[in-house]
């Protein structure tokens, strides 16, 4: 009998994971990232600023040092231009490892002054020699959420 009661209260634990996964409750935006619109750019970060136009928003998306490198803290900014009304509600940036799993590594930038959101980040370690990330900069607004890709390579020195 407590065989069949242990059962039953595993499989009902299961079940309201099930759903508060299903819910949405522990994802960090309302807005799923499965539904993003998404555009790729092959604009060079180490040269400088990535001009973006797409979908009505306009903005610049910066990481400073340009010689982007594993474990050195970097600067992320995105600076929306047009109507400083018209900004996002949230905006964050991923940096997914192509080559190798690299973990959870997602930073939200803050808004400071008239369109600039801003962000300390950084790389981690990597064991290696070179490296193949994807840069996701997700910008969310009105309810949309657009996932702005960049390509970056690192060399382990």
């Amino acid at each position: 009998m407590r065989e069949w009661l242990l059962l039953v209260v595993a499989v009902l634990m299961l079940f309201a994971g099930y759903l508060l996964q299903k819910s949405g409750i522990f994802d960090e935006n309302s807005t799923s990232r499965a539904n993003a619109a998404v555009f790729v750019s092959d604009c060079d970060l180490r040269l400088g600023g990535c001009e973006i136009d797409a979908s009505g928003q306009e903005l610049t998306f910066t990481i400073d040092p340009r010689d982007i490198q594993a474990l050195r803290p970097l600067k992320v900014s995105a600076n929306f231009h047009g109507n400083v009304g018209d900004l996002p509600e949230s905006v964050s940036v991923e940096f997914e490892g192509v080559n190798m799993d690299m973990g959870y590594n997602r930073f939200v930038l803050e808004p400071s002054n008239s369109g600039l959101y801003t962000a300390r980040a950084m790389l981690p370690a990597c064991t290696a020699e070179t490296m193949h990330w994807l840069i996701h900069l997700y910008v969310e607004k009105a309810g949309m959420l657009s996932d702005f890709q960049f390509r970056l390579v690192t060399k382990n020195h």
